[in-house]
Parts: C-alpha cells; structure tokens; sequence
C-alpha cells in the first residue's frame, strides 16, 4: 500500500480472541516485529478521507503488559481512538520539542493583540501549520498561517515546501490558508495582519465548495466478536 492513497481504506485486523481462553494473541506478524509501527502508520495513513477499522476484539484485549512492541502498543491506542472517535483527540496537541522562531512569535504576539486566538506548529505529523488561527470562542481552528520560517527551510524537497501546504484546503479542510513571506513582514506588517483578519471573518459554511466527503480524515471502528460455540447440554 505505500505510495498509493485512496479515498476510503477499509483496514481489517484479522485477529480474535482465542474462544476457549478468551485471550488475544498478540502475534500481530510484521508489526508486533521492530519497525512494526512504521508499517502501522503506512497502513492507517493511505486514506484520504476516512478508514474504517474492522475488528472482532475490543481495545482493552491487547494487554501491553504482555508485550514490549511499539507497534502493538501504537495498534491499541489507533483502535481506542477509533472506537471513541476522531474528536477525542482534541485539537491535536504534541509534547513534542517546539523549534522556536522569532518571527513566528513576533506573528502570533500581533495576531493575539488583534483578538484572536492563536496555536503555534498546529498539529502532530513532522509537518505542522506555524499558527492556527480563530475567533476566540470558535468551534474549529479557522486559518493556517504557513510561514516561511526555520521549519520550512528545513523541508527537503520544493514540493514539501511549496505544494504541501496547498494540501492544507484541499485535503485536510482548512477553511483559509494565508501564506506569510518575511520580507512582506518586515516591510508591511499590517497589510499582512488585514489579511488574517479578512480570513477569520469569512464565514466558514461559504469558505469551502460543498462536498459530501467528510472534512478531515476519521478512524471508525466497526468491532464485532465471533460467536462461540453452543456446548451441547447434558440429559439427565
């Protein structure tokens, strides 16, 4: 599957709990091996719009205290987040370390003064947006405001650099994307803050052309057990 995308994925697990011993074996084949999240994440990343995850076991069977593998453990925290759904995840924050950017401080610090809420390296890929923005009390981040700041000059490739970001309408819904270049910063500030402004006042429901697919990828879990076999009754 890698390298190749499609709309809806329908990922099956393929396992059960053993019927006599209601245990799940937790031999996973390639991915409880090491680099086994690797392919995990090559299989839950090739939808565009949706995957649904069919299972016969819940997530709570994978014991990781039965297993040291980081794909297996990877595998139930995917199945928790698909059984309780997308949302749980929030507003998709990362502990990871943050590169600090001048600049990008300095944008956030105005767009803040301009009343508006602001999240700086939105998201948990490699590839995050500098700064969401929204009204304050919003429902959903309404601007990604890609800069081009230490992060983006640390992109390989020009499509990394300039193609990906215009993913960010067409494939992961943002409303409004904004791109801000330094030398436009630093010679008209303002300008560039207008146009921020500009984009969070656009209504959301009209930012976007209508379509039926859903507007983010989502995980769901459909979770059905195997019947176990009737034990024939004694006649006395």
């Amino acid at each position: 599957m890698q390298g190749d995308e499609r709309d809806v994925v329908l990922f099956s697990l393929a396992f059960s709990t053993n019927p006599e011993t209601c245990q799940l074996p937790l031999n996973f084949g390639p991915l409880s091996q090491a680099g086994g999240e690797r392919r995990l994440n090559v299989a839950i990343t090739r939808a565009r719009w949706q995957v649904v995850l069919f299972s016969s076991f819940d997530p709570s069977d994978i014991d990781l205290s039965r297993t040291a593998a980081v794909g297996t453990q990877h595998l139930r925290a995917y199945c928790e987040m698909a059984a309780a759904g997308a949302d749980r995840l929030g507003d998709l924050t990362t502990d990871r370390a943050e590169r600090r950017s001048r600049i990008r401080d300095e944008v956030a610090a105005a767009l803040r003064d301009r009343g508006h809420e602001v999240r700086t390296s939105h998201g948990l890929s490699d590839f995050t947006v500098d700064l969401a923005v929204r009204r304050p009390g919003s429902a959903r981040w309404q601007v990604a405001v890609m800069l081009d700041g230490p992060d983006w000059s640390a992109r390989p490739t020009v499509a990394d650099r300039d193609l990906a970001p215009a993913l960010l309408r067409t494939i992961m819904g943002w409303p409004e994307v904004v791109r801000l270049w330094l030398p436009a910063w630093i010679h008209d500030r303002t300008a560039l803050l207008d146009r921020v402004d500009e984009a969070v006042a656009k209504p959301t429901l009209q930012s976007r052309p209508r379509q039926r697919r859903p507007s983010r990828p989502t995980a769901r879990l459909s979770c059905r057990r195997p019947a176990l076999p009737k034990t024939p009754s004694r006649s006395t």
